[in-house]
């Protein structure tokens, strides 16, 4: 999932920034939709693929390293009724409250919403 910024780099967190996370539940396992990350929940993940972006039409288009997550609770809940129609039938998918935590760098997308380098999804 791609995120797009009017941003031309990305910023340094002055404090933890709560969001929202939409992961796979399987069993005891939380994994993401699109890439297929497992996250534990709880403890803090630091993305270690290479930070790639794009501009695009005047817009950073980020790609990959950095963990996707959503500012508003609408926005949320449409995406996850977007992902109910794409998943398999029976996929158990769950919102997440979660944070990007002080220090991660960050972008702040158009759509309501946000990617980090680390992010850390809660119970």
């Amino acid at each position: 999932m791609c995120l797009y910024s009017l941003q031309k780099s990305p910023l340094k967190a002055e404090r933890d920034i709560e969001c929202y996370k939409i992961l796979i539940v399987l069993e005891d396992k939380y994994i993401t939709p699109y890439r297929d990350f497992i996250f534990e929940l709880n403890k803090p993940i630091v993305e270690d693929n290479e930070k790639v972006s794009t501009e695009i039409f005047g817009l950073t288009e980020i790609g990959q390293g950095f963990f996707h997550a959503f500012t508003s609770k609408d926005r949320v809940i449409e995406e996850i009724e977007i992902l109910r129609r794409k998943c398999p039938k029976g996929t158990k998918l769950k919102v997440f409250n979660a944070i990007i935590p002080k220090d991660s760098e960050y972008y702040v997308g158009q759509r309501s919403d946000i990617c980090g380098t680390s992010l850390m999804v809660l119970e």
